[in-house]
């Protein structure tokens, strides 16, 4: 058998991987040294994991050098003890003839206050301050910054004690030397802020000791947990996919490891994993995903039911329409709730006033905003989709996901209402239901152009749009008639050709246009038109009375 390292054959030899393809002691000391790709087999086969061996050589050399490594790092461990040993002395004696030197100069105060007992009250009270006060000034000299400051202080105060000797002393010059009770005041202050400066100091000192206290981690152990759970994540990877694809040439590896390798030498490129149409970049991603194909309900939300794609955009999730955070910003116009202030910024676009510049080249339909012609070319133009098994075309992505899950046979979850127990499609029509039926109707929406009065501010959204806003697309094509819906069209066309759209329920009556059916139901069949208007879920009208504010719109 050929040695991993030096190529060579070899009779006598160590095994990299135990009798259970595990890597034993003597792979996790060589991988220190080498490159893992020269000792990770290229499949995750027993007999190929076996054959990877190193030769006594070999072994002898990297077990020396290991060996010879820890006398080394034991040896650095032992200088470092006895340098801090040598530099804690050093600082205990400076501080000892520190303090010698500054309780001198506590005793020239007080020789001094005792000379000149007949100066006034305010002198007194400064030198006994100045006696008592030194004691403050030794410091502490292991933050240097602290005894340079400090230090600084003490030759002031010794310059103040020369002063006052020089005052009572008729040989010396007392014009020039005897000192004012204004310096006396700020020579006090600037004592104070020794003291205020040091107290401030050992706080934030014993704050940065606290935190790195609590930061410092063992690095060994951060290292064999690190290992540790990658180890786990490749046995649950290796569990249902035993072999990677590469997803540019399609070449099979056995493990994460072993593709990130190929990626970086043959592609120069981040390696990722895809499947699904998702490129996955890291290990405990495509784990979580396999994950996710084991159990579709593994990031269920225990709220409403959204399944999501992974833990992270479930917490999203949660936090966005669920409002963990409990902070809700109000529209000041239609005085609308929402979760987030990006979201109610989006809002405020509805209620945009102005000339109308903004035109979609596809439709003509105008905007004020910018961003409203960007969001209307996004959501209502070029975005249809076809679905590859059946062929029929849907607007829009997420139109083309739920038809998907038709195929696939899951069925589409409804959003009962707790209030009355209407099921509804989806969330958003769950929340346009309790807005719409289950409110309280303190609130009225005023429409700013003819005034009618609506109960929630989608409805009233809604009213604008069809009667105000709404272009007369829909043209006929035996007459210049054009409409606003294509429902009407239709029914005007029925006219032009005498076809016939809807039929009674109750009797083989037909008709032409559908209000023309309802009104022949309510005069023909008057108790079948009371059972099912009673069966029907009816909006509750504006009481004007128990109205408190009016939102125009």
């Amino acid at each position: 058998m050929n040695c991993v390292l030096c190529c060579s054959m070899c009779t006598l030899y160590k095994n990299l991987y135990d009798d259970h393809g595990e890597c034993n002691g003597i792979y996790d000391m060589t991988v220190k040294y080498f490159d893992p790709m020269l000792l990770i087999p290229a499949s995750s086969n027993l007999t190929e994991k076996k054959s990877k061996i190193i030769c006594n050589e070999c072994w002898h050399h990297i077990a020396t050098f290991h060996e010879f490594q820890q006398i080394i790092l034991k040896a650095q461990l032992i200088n470092e003890q006895t340098k801090r040993k040598i530099n804690t002395k050093t600082d205990t004696d400076a501080n000892d003839s520190e303090k010698d030197i500054k309780s001198s100069n506590v005793d020239e105060h007080v020789v001094a206050v005792n000379r000149h007992t007949s100066e006034d009250e305010e002198e007194k009270d400064f030198v006994q301050y100045e006696s008592h006060g030194t004691d403050y000034l030794s410091g502490d000299d292991d933050d240097k910054p602290l005894a340079h400051f400090i230090d600084h202080k003490n030759k002031k105060s010794r310059r103040w004690s020369l002063r006052l000797k020089a005052r009572d002393d008729p040989n010396l010059e007392t014009k020039s030397s005897r000192c004012s009770k204004q310096q006396i005041k700020s020579t006090v202050n600037e004592a104070k802020e020794i003291v205020h400066f040091q107290n401030s100091c050992s706080r934030t000192k014993h704050n940065l000791n606290k935190t790195k206290s609590k930061s410092l981690k063992d690095p060994s152990k951060v290292a064999y947990n690190s290992v540790e759970k990658t180890r786990e994540l490749d046995a649950f990877i290796a569990q249902y996919r035993q072999e990677l694809e590469c997803d540019i040439c399609n070449m099979v590896l056995s493990n994460f490891d072993s593709l990130r390798a190929h990626f970086s030498s043959e592609h120069k490129t981040r390696c990722y994993v895809k499947c699904c149409g998702r490129k996955m970049f890291r290990r405990y991603v495509f784990a979580e995903h396999l994950r996710l194909h084991i159990n579709p309900d593994l990031f269920k939300c225990d709220l409403c039911g959204r399944a999501s794609k992974s833990k992270h955009n479930l917490i999203l999730h949660k936090h966005l329409v669920h409002n963990e955070s409990k902070q809700q910003y109000e529209c000041e116009i239609c005085h609308r709730m929402f979760n987030q202030k990006p979201t109610l910024t989006r809002h405020m676009a509805v209620h945009a006033t102005g000339t109308k510049d903004y035109v979609c080249n596809e439709c003509g339909k105008g905007y004020v905003l910018e961003i409203q012609l960007q969001s209307h070319m996004r959501t209502v133009h070029n975005v249809d989709r076809i679905c590859d098994q059946c062929g029929k075309i849907l607007h829009g992505a997420s139109a083309l996901r739920r038809h998907l899950r038709e195929h696939a046979g899951i069925k589409k979850p409804k959003w009962p209402c707790d209030q009355c127990g209407t099921e509804l499609m989806s969330h958003n029509g769950l929340k346009r239901h309790k807005l719409a039926f289950h409110h309280d109707g303190s609130t009225a929406y005023v429409c700013k152009d003819c005034g009618k009065v609506a109960a929630s501010a989608n409805a009233l959204l809604l009213h604008k749009k069809n009667v105000h806003e709404a272009p007369r697309k829909f043209k006929c094509t035996y007459c210049d008639k054009a409409f606003k819906k294509n429902k009407v069209l239709q029914e005007h066309i029925a006219t032009h050709t005498g076809q016939d759209l809807y039929e009674c329920p109750h009797c083989p009556q037909t008709f032409k246009v559908s209000a023309n059916m309802h009104h022949h139901r309510k005069k023909a069949h008057p108790i079948e038109w009371a059972e099912a208007r009673q069966n029907r879920l009816q909006l509750p009208k504006v009481n004007l009375n128990t109205v408190t504010r009016e939102v125009v719109m």
